[in-house]
């Protein structure tokens, strides 16, 4: 109420001091076109005097004089500023006496007038703001130009298993220790003992968040723009999601990507096994040990420069090269670094929102007296990864693999 009760009184005092130095202006013009002319008792004097002269060419002289004198006057008369300037404030105020009340009861939240200035003369009327209408005199095209953005391109929650959670914290049961087996026995003797262990494992739902503080009158120049900023907030999120799932540390508020779980490649049984070892010899050697760990690769994640080298590859006869991997699935991801790979069962790494990308806007601090709305884009999600199948994910670089596998 108070702030409300404030502006309104700032609103009427900008007016008068406004006003005030309008009718100065209007009164000093008026003291400039009088300069030189009759006065009132002058203009009497001249009638009377045109009664009582009876010579033609006198009574034309006075005449002519005191037809000017008349002009003048009509003149200054017709000008609407000297009768109407000094009311402006006393009608504005009667004719929004209505929607005053309105706001001390707080029935509205915003009021927002402007005093209008046209050619230097004080105008006859305040206006309320017109909402809604672009008032720009730009044609704006609807399609609005972007950068592209590569990294908007891939979607890791295509590969990966996804789900949804209201938990602050998410707990799962993991298989941990075995032991003994099973054997053939002969009848009545004691049955080989086995046992299993199980643990539980955790991890926590972590927030992913970004603002911007916007000029609102850019909002109502370019309606699409509240759509554009939301989209460009929403993008950032969306990749910084990306690069967690994938990267992320785990350390502090940072989610455990994928990549700092996975296990490097072993040759074993394949080093020094392949002739002129190649990209596409890495990728496959690299799914054929997840595979031998009973999982089921489905993926192979490179940067978009070795997309290159897997589509150019040749024979010594120059003719164009393009073998299976293993069973996986080439995808470019520019969240990988160039020179190094992900091959893994995208099955196993899992992704659990609360909700999704969500933005909101609203007036934050000095917004309102800045003439500003602040957005806010943000997210809850987790990441993990039950520890005895990270096996499932192997992470090298192509050089060291190729290294490993090429027979000399």
């Amino acid at each position: 109420m108070a702030e409300q009760d404030e502006l309104l009184a700032k609103v009427a005092s900008e007016a008068k001091e406004a006003i005030k130095g309008k009718i100065e202006e209007v009164s000093k013009s008026i003291d400039t076109k009088l300069e030189g002319l009759a006065t009132k008792k002058e203009m009497e004097a001249f009638k009377e005097a045109l009664e009582e002269i009876k010579n033609v060419k006198d009574i034309e002289a006075v005449q002519t004089a005191l037809g000017k004198v008349e002009a003048s006057i009509k003149a200054l008369k017709e000008d609407p500023k000297v009768e109407k300037d000094g009311d402006v404030v006393l009608n504005y105020l009667e004719a929004s006496k209505e929607k005053i009340a309105k706001l001390k009861e707080n029935e509205i939240k915003s009021f927002k007038t402007k005093m209008v200035l046209k050619d230097f003369a004080l105008a006859t009327s305040f206006t309320d703001e017109a909402s809604g209408i672009p008032f720009l005199p730009v044609d704006y095209r609807d399609n609005i130009a972007t950068t592209p953005d590569i990294r908007e391109a891939f979607n890791i929650l295509n590969y990966v298993t996804v789900g949804s959670t209201n938990k602050e914290t998410i707990s799962w049961m993991e298989e941990d220790s075995e032991t003994g087996e099973a054997l053939f026995i002969a009848e009545c003797v004691a049955k080989p003992e086995v046992s299993k262990t199980w643990k539980r494992n955790k991890t926590s739902v972590q927030k992913v968040a970004d603002f911007s503080k916007v000029c609102d009158e850019v909002l109502l120049y370019l309606p699409r723009m509240r759509q554009l900023i939301d989209q460009f907030l929403r993008k950032l999120v969306n990749i910084s999601i990306q690069d967690a799932i994938l990267n992320g540390d785990g350390t502090g508020d940072n989610l455990l990507g994928i990549i700092p779980q996975a296990t490097a490649f072993v040759a074993g049984t394949k080093a020094s096994s392949v002739k002129f070892a190649n990209y596409s010899d890495a990728i496959r050697a690299s799914a054929a040990q997840i595979k031998c760990l009973g999982y089921m690769p489905d993926c192979a994640f490179v940067n978009c420069d070795d997309i290159f080298q897997f589509e150019s590859l040749k024979d010594e006869n120059g003719q164009y090269l393009s073998a299976p991997l293993g069973g996986v699935r080439l995808i470019e991801c520019p969240f990988i670094l160039p020179g190094e790979f992900l091959v893994g069962d995208c099955s196993m790494a899992n992704v659990d929102f609360f909700q999704g990308i969500t933005s909101e806007w609203d007036r934050n601090g000095e917004d309102f007296r800045e003439n500003a709305i602040s957005v806010r884009s943000e997210a809850f999600l987790a990441t993990y990864i039950a520890s005895n199948n990270v096996g499932a994910f192997i992470t090298d670089t192509f050089a060291n693999v190729v290294t490993l596998i090429n027979k000399a």
